[in-house]
């Protein structure tokens, strides 16, 4: 029998925005947008302008705008890197943080950051994945097995020579992932690829998409924030997250009944920084700076892995059964994983299967 959903801290909808593809995939802002990120470069110049007086030409001071909210653990990792940049440079870098997009929507961040409306940007690159083709290839299912493999794959120099220059316009200070994704479902329990045909499924992404399409599922596609809803309602038969978003963020104890683990996929994310604000850093302080945002890879992912425990306990809690699939169920996901694989590398072309390479190589060599 379901439990009673427990109270868990709610996660607003921008926690959620790797959750949602109905987000911008436009490669350029609609007028509208533009119209808004002009007045608020407007607002930002005239800010600078009023305080030049009072600033040392050796103090600079750097706007980070996001939309995750204050209390998820990226961004309180923010706000203890910008502390410890702060102290480290005796006060002469400030780094100002603007969560839950209070400075800027969260589908804008990449422009706004290159426009130099925000300094710098956290942003998933989900948003507008057209733009992003090669860095995009780390979501295809079974490629890394945490959010810490991820953020250790992307950022191998190597591999950042190429994904990088995916970022025009920006300087990229990292790379990373969220944790691995599982299967979510109500009254029917998923242990073989099969027990996906058929299903009425919210995928978080194009890729898994494919992925669970292919599989036999059927997408129904909505905003994120709306699963609750559309899981009391039957309108869906589950979804597929993480044990964070499922568990904390969209409150489903008690709501789902069975929950399949098998670790399946990621999405990417960037720390990003406006090209002119990266070299207004004074020049004694830019190697403290490049230190502060390299090796990282670590914390960062587990900002994000530490979500897991606390919500798949909350979905036990809910009442929801833990599933552990059989070797050869396992083999047949990795399966039907390998056949996206190689229609997205035909679809992407040669250098897409050389970048897959090198991402397949690296995240071998790492586990």
């Amino acid at each position: 029998m379901r439990g009673s959903r427990t109270d868990y801290p709610s996660v607003p909808e921008t926690c959620k925005l790797w959750e949602n593809p109905g987000l911008s995939g436009e490669d350029h802002l609609t007028i509208t947008r533009w119209l808004r990120l002009a007045a608020a470069f407007a607002l930002a110049a005239v800010a600078t302008a009023a305080i030049a007086d009072d600033t040392s030409p050796d103090t600079v001071t750097f706007r980070l705008g996001h939309f995750l909210p204050a209390e998820h653990p990226m961004s309180v990792y923010l706000r203890g890197w910008a502390n410890g940049v702060s102290t480290t440079s005796d006060g002469r870098i400030v780094i100002e943080i603007f969560a839950a997009e209070e400075l800027v929507p969260a589908a804008e961040i990449y422009d706004a950051t290159r426009a130099g409306v925000t300094d710098i940007g956290l942003i998933v690159h989900e948003a507008t994945p057209e733009r992003f083709p090669l860095t995009r290839l780390i979501d295809i299912p079974f490629t890394v097995d945490s959010a810490a493999h991820g953020a250790q794959v992307l950022n191998e120099p190597a591999l950042r020579e190429t994904l990088d220059g995916e970022h025009g316009g920006v300087k990229v200070l990292y790379l990373f992932t969220h944790q691995p994704a599982q299967i979510y479902t109500k009254r029917l329990a998923v242990r073989a690829p099969g027990d996906l045909d058929g299903l009425r499924m919210h995928f978080p992404s194009a890729t898994a998409k494919v992925f669970f399409e292919q599989l036999g599922a059927r997408s129904v596609d909505f905003p994120s924030a709306q699963i609750p809803a559309h899981l009391e309602a039957d309108e869906i038969d589950g979804v597929a997250t993480d044990h964070g978003s499922a568990g904390l963020a969209f409150q489903l104890g008690g709501l789902v009944d069975y929950v399949t683990e098998f670790d399946a996929y990621v999405t990417s994310l960037a720390l990003i920084m406006n090209e002119a604000a990266y070299a207004s850093i004074p020049g004694d302080l830019k190697v403290m700076f490049d230190d502060s945002v390299s090796g990282v890879a670590h914390d960062v992912g587990g900002a994000w892995d530490g979500l897991d425990e606390p919500g798949r306990q909350a979905l036990v809690e809910g009442g929801a059964e833990i599933i552990t699939l059989s070797d050869t169920a396992m083999l047949a996901f990795v399966a039907a994983a390998e056949a996206v694989k190689a229609k997205i590398l035909e679809e992407r072309g040669e250098e897409a299967k050389r970048v897959r390479a090198m991402m397949e190589e690296l995240a071998q060599g790492s586990r």
